[in-house]
């Protein structure tokens, strides 16, 4: 394959999109240069180049849905809920990885959007792909270092310009085989009164990751509910007197719903 004929074909196509990043006009030539062994293989490869315009075209939507998606998000959700959800999204992808990890890599995805969003248009897309490929970067030094799972193995050796297309589509871990339900985790302790609000937010997201552990594909609405059953009780009890007693005569009743919501 010429040099030549790829670096003419990069500067054309990034000329005419400068509201992509680099390193998607990149992924884009990866893509076109794969079509061109193809095809060049096959019997008429003429008819086969016809399907180069569709394929940019879709992949380029497809950017732009997913920027849509999570803009919209965070408009119209507040930061915490927005944080949940990633967590929702992340966590299932990767179980193996450690909570605090977790914790401050969605955290710094969370705060993408409000760098990028409020953006003129031809800028939000490079932005938010460019701050999304620095953390997914983070995670593959730590999956470097520390094995999580093949398929995040499978996303940080495979192509560079392929990284964040490959981390978007993952799914559920296969080969993750979740512990026993132990309702003992969920804890409710006097000490989740304490701290700055970034410190009870971390603590409340703690127990959603602990949730997405134990059973990664609870659906949302069930998450929602343990959340909301856990504030619930965080909320009586760090008002009481005696918060420690408070959380003691709660803790049963919501140690049982939990089991309900996840069993079931």
């Amino acid at each position: 394959m010429s040099i030549i004929l790829m670096i003419m074909f990069l500067f054309e196509f990034a000329r005419r999109h400068p509201e992509l990043s680099d390193l998607f006009c990149i992924g884009v030539a990866k893509g076109y240069e794969d079509l061109l062994k193809k095809c060049c293989a096959e019997e008429h490869p003429a008819d086969c180049y016809k399907a180069a315009p569709q394929l940019f075209e879709a992949r380029i939507k497809e950017i732009q849905a997913l920027a849509k998606q999570n803009c919209d998000a965070f408009a119209n959700l507040e930061p915490h809920v927005f944080h949940a959800e990633l967590l929702g999204i992340i966590v299932p992808t990767m179980p193996q990885m450690s909570d605090e990890i977790l914790l401050r890599s969605t955290g710094k995805m969370s705060k993408v959007p409000g760098n990028c969003c409020a953006l003129p248009e031809n800028q939000r897309l490079s932005c938010l792909e460019d701050k999304t490929e620095i953390i997914l970067g983070e995670i593959c030094e730590i999956e470097s270092q520390t094995f999580i799972n093949d398929q995040v193995h499978h996303c940080c050796i495979d192509s560079y310009s392929d990284r964040r297309p490959c981390f978007s589509k993952l799914g559920l871990d296969p080969s993750y085989k979740a512990p026993e339900i132990d309702v003992t985790h969920y804890k409710g302790r006097a000490d989740i009164c304490h701290g700055t609000e970034e410190e009870q937010k971390h603590k409340r997201l703690g127990l959603l990751i602990r949730v997405l552990k134990d059973k990664p594909d609870t659906p949302q609405e069930k998450r929602h509910q343990i959340i909301g059953q856990f504030n619930e009780m965080r909320v009586k009890c760090c008002e009481a007197e005696d918060r420690q007693a408070c959380f003691d005569s709660e803790r049963p009743d919501f140690h049982l719903q939990v089991k309900k919501l996840l069993l079931h």
